[in-house]
């Protein structure tokens, strides 16, 4: 099975939470493991070769 990262947040106007929730509901009928994260520091923290897709849904943030 494939393994997806999806890396979401940012600024709450764009509905970082929502489309991180869409696109893992994409990925798994797609036959994807879905790991979500809402902090970048799972860029530092995961195993990320282990991962076949990455996907960063992260928008404006302060």
């Amino acid at each position: 099975m494939n393994k997806a990262l999806i890396v979401y947040g940012g600024w709450e106007g764009h509905a970082p939470t929502e489309v991180a929730r869409i696109l893992a509901d994409v990925l798994r009928r797609e036959a994807f493991e879905v790991t979500l994260s809402d902090t970048l520091d799972a860029y530092k923290t995961l195993p990320l070769p282990k991962f076949d897709l990455i996907v960063p849904n992260w928008t404006t943030s302060l």
